[in-house]
Parts: structure tokens; C-alpha cells; sequence
């Protein structure tokens, strides 16, 4: 079992673990974080996740995912490959993200239940909390 809490619960982090490929190893993944839907711009919802270790001038690199430590349904769509028969999201606003025209929003949902990220299960939530720095 791996944990990653306080200042390694990080994005920085979780790219490292994709990039290396144990990310797609993983059965069962369990976020315990703040979240910020977005029902205006697709797959914009996001987990905000430590910062505390965030370098002072954050750079884009082409082809990879912006890691300003938080955690879009965009950058999970464009890059993660998971094998992963449960995804929880114990973060607030979750379930959020711009009305699809069909079965659900496109958030984080259709984001981790995506062929190729292979999440079998995925439970989330749409309550809302006031966010509190990390």
C-alpha cells in the first residue's frame, strides 16, 4: 500500500508515479482532498493538493501536464492510463462539471471511467466546503 500524505500528497508526486508507470499498477485509488468543480468549462473540475513544495515560477512544458498542484479532470483524460477497479474522490465538488448532453457531466467522472483509464468503479461527491489553505 502506498500513502501519500501532507506534503507528499502532491502533483508532483502523482506525475512521478505515472511517468515511471506504478500509477497504472494500482487496484484501488483513494483522494482525500479539497476539490473545485467546474460546470462552465469541460473536464476543468479539479483536486487541489499539497502546494507547499511548488517551485516559485511554475513552467508549461509541451506535452506534459501543468503542474501547478492541482489536479484537473483534463490532465487525468489527456495523460493517466490506470488498471484500477475502484477510484474514490473524498473531495467536494467532484461529481461537478459541465453538463454533456447525455449521461453525467464531464468532469472527473467520465475522465476516470474512460476506456483507458479503466476505473471499474467510481464514487464522488457534489457537496461544497469553503476552501482552507493547504
Amino acid at each position: 500500500m502506498t500513502v501519500l500524505a501532507d506534503s507528499k500528497a502532491s502533483e508532483e508526486k502523482l506525475e512521478a508515479l505515472r511517468k515511471s508507470g506504478e500509477l497504472a499498477k494500482f487496484r484501488y485509488l483513494h483522494f482525500a482532498t479539497h476539490g473545485e468543480g467546474n460546470n462552465a468549462r469541460a473536464f476543468e473540475s479539479s483536486l487541489i493538493l499539497a502546494q507547499d513544495k511548488l517551485p516559485k515560477e511554475l513552467v508549461s512544458k509541451e506535452g506534459e501536464p501543468f503542474l501547478n498542484g492541482q489536479l484537473s479532470a483534463r490532465e487525468v483524460l489527456d495523460y493517466w492510463k490506470l488498471d484500477a477497479e475502484l477510484v474514490t474522490l473524498s473531495a467536494c465538488e467532484t461529481a461537478n462539471g459541465k453538463p454533456g448532453g447525455g449521461d453525467g457531466s464531464l468532469g472527473f467522472s467520465q475522465a476516470f471511467l474512460t476506456a483507458d483509464r479503466a476505473a471499474s468503479a467510481f464514487p464522488s461527491g457534489r457537496w461544497t466546503t469553503p476552501r482552507r489553505p493547504c
